[in-house]
């Protein structure tokens, strides 16, 4: 698995502010954006290592992964434009 994937601590940091069960979720299309600059629109579209090595740095199980809103608003902005917690 790439490196590409690896979550920094500024990453993790942030993906920990999210409800646990958003976590994964979240921190997928954090790195999708940050080397893609678009979102991933299903959860088909993420390889299974990818999950996997993510839901191990998080402590998240990857059915998580299953759970996240894709397609919803929320899952589509950019971190730079999301509301200050």
């Amino acid at each position: 698995m790439s490196s590409a994937w690896s979550l920094s601590l500024e990453e993790l940091e942030l993906a920990n502010t999210k409800p646990a069960a958003q976590r994964l979720g979240f921190a997928i299309q954090l790195k999708v954006y940050g080397l893609h600059r678009r979102f991933f629109e299903t959860v088909r579209e993420i390889p299974v290592e990818t999950i996997e090595v993510i839901a191990a740095v998080l402590g998240r199980p990857i059915t998580d992964a299953l759970g996240y809103e894709w397609e919803g608003r929320t899952g589509r902005r950019p971190p730079s434009r999301r509301a200050p917690l």
